[in-house]
């Protein structure tokens, strides 16, 4: 604008033959002209997001032409080498004039070059802009080189007139029609979000004000209205709409001026949860509704929904990760978390510690089947609910494992030991009548020089003697029956070792006479054994490789470490003149650890020579 207003004086002063003023309008007239190639040049690097070579040669060049141009205005004040009028008001160019002409010519080409380059790697819309801004280029490289020529026309003024009829028909409305597709669309997307949003605003970031989309928590719109202030509305809102628990959260999150640092381009929506006054729980969302070239946020939407049917899943969710699903009962993970988290177990505070075992399950399994073995285990839990569950909290922490840890006063702990026992006597079902549970109390108050894992050590000794009481009294002889199982499993298995991997140490628990000859490379060292036993010809070649690699040192430490429960190997392995189908099972042992890897070994003969 400022060009056009000293190319108009120049007529004006023409005309009139002030050849001062004429003079002092040149010196801006050509200042103006140097700024307005400047800005073309950064508009060019800016629009096309220039940061390489290309963008940052055509803005240093729109500096360096500015700072020429200025110096050699300056020079012409002492001699005429850019222009100069003579007595009778007569205008002429100097050399200097010629010069940056020349040098203009050659800057709009190298960006109208840039340009066209970019516009070949762009589609649609953006493509014809890109060409639009080359052709202002080429327009104003065909009108400098007609004012070379005729110094006194305004050729250079309609050559700028001209390209600026492309930029505003072919960039600005462009622009402004795509900003305004943008804006609809972005609107349509809002109103439609209103029936899933209990209020939802248009947010213009610039401005600071929103528009109100949808609202169906404040029906007078006492404090919110219908549009005004965003940054004062949004904080209203925290304090009338949540809960002053949040309070605090929530104003940080809808602080307007870390909004665009939160939301980068990455993102399109951030979202916090809170409680609110009267939607019960709520989620709050800032949405990108639009950006600039740079990327910044002009617009965002704000809005809120109820989550409260989720929330009651969530809680459902999580309640039934720390429920036992056939009891009811608390289970494992929850007793854990109790024990990690109440330190008034470990501090001394009074409670009592049951543990509890129910008597029968593997007979009544065996016997009427696993949909008794279920009701057995049920019923059990029930009468522990009932006598117990007044008193504290009750934990299945295994298949017929059970834990109470109840607060009971001195006096009552009699009288809820006989209360239980007779619930669990009376108990009726579908196919059992009666259940029988094996308890191990221990109160603290009798107990107080004891640590917590002391306490449950005890209780559960006091378990097994209470269970083998019970069956003594019953008489069912379990040890013979633990006889009789071990000796069925010795025959099963021609050896059954207890092996520790850190130490390669074993322990014979059952070996058959022959497994520790000579032939079968007898060795102290368990993974000696192992290896030579496959290398001495053992087992058959085909099953080397396998036999070796499930066996290798440090293959079974890293294996068991991950929480794997067993490991068979099937291999053939040599009986008389053949080979015979045989499998090497391990299983963790109950004292395992990553740092005392335990394990039991067991190798069974499938079938007989072949």
């Amino acid at each position: 604008m400022f060009y056009y207003i000293t190319d108009s004086l120049w007529g004006i002063f023409d005309g009139l033959n002030l050849t001062k003023a004429l003079m002092a309008d040149t010196y801006f007239y050509y200042a103006a002209m140097a700024s307005a190639v400047y800005f073309w040049s950064s508009y060019v690097v800016s629009y096309l997001k220039d940061t390489g070579l290309p963008g940052r040669i055509i803005k240093t060049s729109g500096l360096v032409f500015v700072a020429f141009e200025i110096t050699a205005l300056f020079v012409n004040i002492v001699k005429p080498v850019f222009f100069w009028f003579d007595n009778e008001g007569n205008y002429h160019a100097g050399s200097i004039r010629y010069v940056a002409l020349y040098i203009q010519i050659a800057m709009f080409m190298l960006s109208s070059i840039q340009v066209f380059a970019v516009s070949l790697r762009s589609e649609g819309t953006q493509k014809r802009r890109n060409q639009a801004i080359a052709l202002f280029g080429v327009t104003m490289m065909a009108a400098i080189a007609a004012q070379i020529g005729y110094p006194l026309l305004p050729i250079y003024s309609i050559g700028y007139m001209i390209g600026e009829c492309f930029l505003h028909v072919h960039v600005e409305e462009d622009e402004k029609e795509e900003s305004f597709c943008n804006l609809s669309r972005n609107m349509t997307i809002v109103s439609s979000m209103a029936g899933i949003y209990f209020c939802s605003y248009y947010v213009d970031l610039k401005a600071g004000t929103f528009a109100e989309v949808e609202n169906r928590i404040y029906e007078n719109n006492s404090f919110i209205g219908r549009n005004g202030n965003a940054a004062e509305t949004l904080e209203k809102m925290c304090e009338h709409l949540v809960m002053p628990q949040y309070a605090k959260e929530m104003r940080e999150f809808v602080n307007l001026d870390t909004i665009n640092e939160r939301l980068t381009e990455k993102k399109y929506y951030i979202s916090i949860q809170f409680e609110s006054v009267h939607l019960g729980w709520a989620e709050g969302y800032f949405i990108v509704a639009d950006r600039d070239e740079n990327g910044k946020l002009l617009h965002v939407i704000w809005a809120i929904r109820t989550i409260n049917d989720e929330k009651e899943k969530e809680e459902k969710l999580l309640c039934n990760s720390y429920i036992d699903e056939l009891t009811g009962l608390y289970n494992r993970k929850m007793y854990a978390e109790d024990i990690a988290e109440n330190h008034s177990l470990t501090d001394g505070e009074d409670f009592v510690y049951v543990s509890m075992d129910v008597n029968g399950l593997k007979t009544v399994n065996d016997g009427l089947g696993h949909a008794a073995g279920d009701e057995l285990i049920r019923g059990a839990a029930e009468c522990m609910k009932k006598c117990m569950g007044s008193f504290g909290r009750v934990y299945r922490t295994g298949g017929d494992e059970f834990i109470a840890l109840l607060k009971v006063e001195s006096g009552k702990l009699e009288s809820l030991k006989k209360d239980f026992s007779d619930t669990t006597a009376e108990f009726k079902g579908k196919y059992i009548s009666g259940v029988s549970v094996s308890c191990g109390y221990v109160a603290r108050r009798d107990n107080t020089e004891l640590t917590f894992d002391e306490i449950e050590k005890l209780a559960d000794k006091n378990m097994y003697t209470a269970k083998r009481i019970h069956y003594t009294s019953n008489g069912i002889d379990r040890r013979a029956q633990q006889q009789n199982a071990y000796k069925a499993l010795c025959t099963a298995y021609t050896k059954i070792l207890k092996i520790n991997l850190n130490e390669n140490k074993y322990t014979i628990i059952s070996m058959n006479t022959d497994e520790q000859s000579q032939d079968k490379v007898f060795s102290e060292g368990i993974f000696e054994w192992l290896e030579m036993f496959a290398k001495s010809g053992q087992v058959h070649p085909d099953d080397m490789e396998h036999y070796l690699s499930n066996t290798d040192r440090k293959f079974l430490c890293s294996y068991f470490t991950t929480g794997k429960e067993h490991l068979n190997v099937s291999y053939r392995r040599k009986i008389g003149d053949g080979f015979s189908p045989a499998e090497m099972k391990m299983i963790p042992a109950d004292d395992f650890t990553p740092d005392s890897q335990n394990l039991f070994l067991y190798v069974e003969n499938l079938y007989g020579n072949s």
